[in-house]
């Protein structure tokens, strides 16, 4: 009775077949009960006399209460048990019989009482109005029963009733909290739809309960859950902090009327959005608009990261080889572009907006790195919009949107060539030098650009350009 009862089952279950459904040792005794029955006929015993002789055995151990019964009270014939005996779910201890494994046992016993439960009688009548709280009864059975209780998938009427009334009781809720109800959406519906939801969170001794079962169902809540929250939220603060934490931590997986709910709660109380964990490059990948309403709220606000354990930079996400693709560029820049500091103070060149340290990542940093990105999807929708986006800020010398627009002007097709050239040419000092990227020399962006658009502009425009770079003095000679 000491071996560990999932390893000893799995030792004896069919090799050839798939466990994937099995999560609990109820769901691995089930299915090798099944595979005894089976294989019984292969030996000569019918299916039946399994039965009837593990139902007998069973019943004679439920009603002594013990783990061990005398073979000679057992009102059997010995081919049922000595097949089970063969296939090792049975043990005879001298002239003791009883199953190889206690929590055997209590599967079986548990099995009984759902099966009486679901035949009309009531939860007393089967296993004792005290049983929860004694310690008479194995805890094996009363976890089993809850447990069994959890998986029926679509619990009918009288399930529903016995649910509402053992929420009544303080012992009863408790064990269904903690074992049938904990992670089950189903359940927690129940309780939704029978306003014991509602009466719980009224009462403060009870409120937490609301929120722990919230919690437990974060990644499959919908639209009747979240008009639950809504109808309680914005009345007391620590209520709505409580009701942030039932969220899931992966936005990626939340429904969209739940990051709505989500957003509701930032924007009431801003410094919550501190406590969210995102991976950046995953995020763009999956809900790209959901992304960038994020950042966009972290900057307005000026939420700073807290190093690495709120926001997940990905290095990656500032080289080119990245292939992740933005598929909303207008609307990223539309969103981002506003925070870009104007100005080219020294307090611009070394803030947080710039890559010139490459140990700091920062929530201004990556914002940087998505627009890039974003030019290079507009550019390839339409590449007037990223002249359109960006004239406004060209020769004005502000060193982040210098170091933006120097990146996108190489990817400009050929018919922008002139255009690109006469731009550098206009102003060099303001317009071909890059403080910010953390590039090892202030022209390579520049140079890049050059090496794409001087093989395909007009020939004018090129001696435009060469004139402009023979006459240039540098403003610090």
């Amino acid at each position: 009775m000491q071996i560990p009862s999932n390893l000893y089952i799995w030792q004896h279950l069919d090799k050839q077949e798939s466990y994937d459904d099995c999560i609990t040792t109820s769901n691995l005794i089930e299915k090798w009960y099944q595979q005894i029955c089976k294989k019984s006929i292969s030996v000569g015993v019918e299916e039946k006399v399994i039965i009837e002789t593990k139902e007998h055995i069973v019943d004679v151990l439920d009603r002594m209460g013990r783990l061990y019964v005398p073979r000679s009270i057992l009102e059997l014939g010995e081919t049922g048990l000595d097949y089970l005996i063969w296939a090792d779910m049975i043990v005879v201890d001298g002239s003791r019989v009883g199953f190889t494994h206690q929590s055997i046992l209590d599967y079986f016993i548990s099995i009984r009482m759902m099966q009486q439960y679901l035949e009309g009688k009531s939860i007393e009548e089967i296993i004792g109005e005290k049983i929860l709280e004694s310690d008479d009864i194995r805890y094996y059975v009363k976890f089993v029963f809850y447990v069994i209780l959890g998986q029926i998938a679509q619990p009918d009427e009288n399930i529903k009733e016995f649910v509402r009334e053992a929420c009544k009781h303080d012992v009863y809720s408790d064990y269904l909290l903690n074992n049938v109800i904990y992670g089950n959406h189903t359940y927690v519906t129940i309780l939704r739809e029978f306003g014991i939801l509602q009466k719980w969170f009224e009462d403060e001794k009870r409120k937490n309960n609301v929120f722990v079962l919230l919690r437990s169902i974060g990644k499959d809540l919908n639209e009747e859950d979240i008009a639950f929250i809504k109808e309680y939220s914005f009345k007391n603060e620590e209520d709505d902090r409580n009701f942030v934490n039932c969220f899931s931590h992966d936005i990626t997986q939340e429904k969209d009327e739940v990051f709505e709910l989500r957003m509701l709660f930032y924007y009431r109380y801003p410094e919550l959005a501190q406590e969210l964990y995102i991976d950046m490059k995953s995020m763009m990948k999956n809900c790209e608009v959901r992304t960038i309403r994020l950042i966009s709220f972290w900057l307005k606000n000026k939420i700073k990261s807290k190093g690495r354990t709120i926001y997940h930079y990905e290095e990656e996400l500032i080289y080119e080889s990245n292939l992740f693709l933005i598929e909303n560029g207008g609307y990223v820049l539309d969103e981002l572009l506003q925070y870009i500091p104007k100005g080219n103070s020294w307090e611009i060149q070394y803030s947080d907006w710039s890559g010139t340290d490459v140990y700091k990542h920062s929530i201004e940093r990556a914002t940087v790195e998505l627009i890039k990105k974003a030019n290079k999807a507009v550019i390839n929708q339409n590449s007037e919009l990223f002249w359109v986006y960006y004239e406004p800020y060209m020769g004005k010398n502000y060193t982040i949107f210098n170091e933006i627009i120097l990146h996108g002007l190489r990817f400009l097709p050929s018919s922008y060539s002139n255009r690109v050239i006469s731009y550098l040419s206009n102003d060099l000092d303001k317009n071909i030098f890059d403080y910010t990227s953390g590039a090892d020399e202030q022209l390579e962006m520049a140079i890049e650009v050059l090496k794409v658009h001087t093989a395909l502009c007009e020939v004018t425009y090129l001696r435009t350009f060469e004139n402009a770079i023979e006459r240039y003095v540098s403003p610090s000679a």
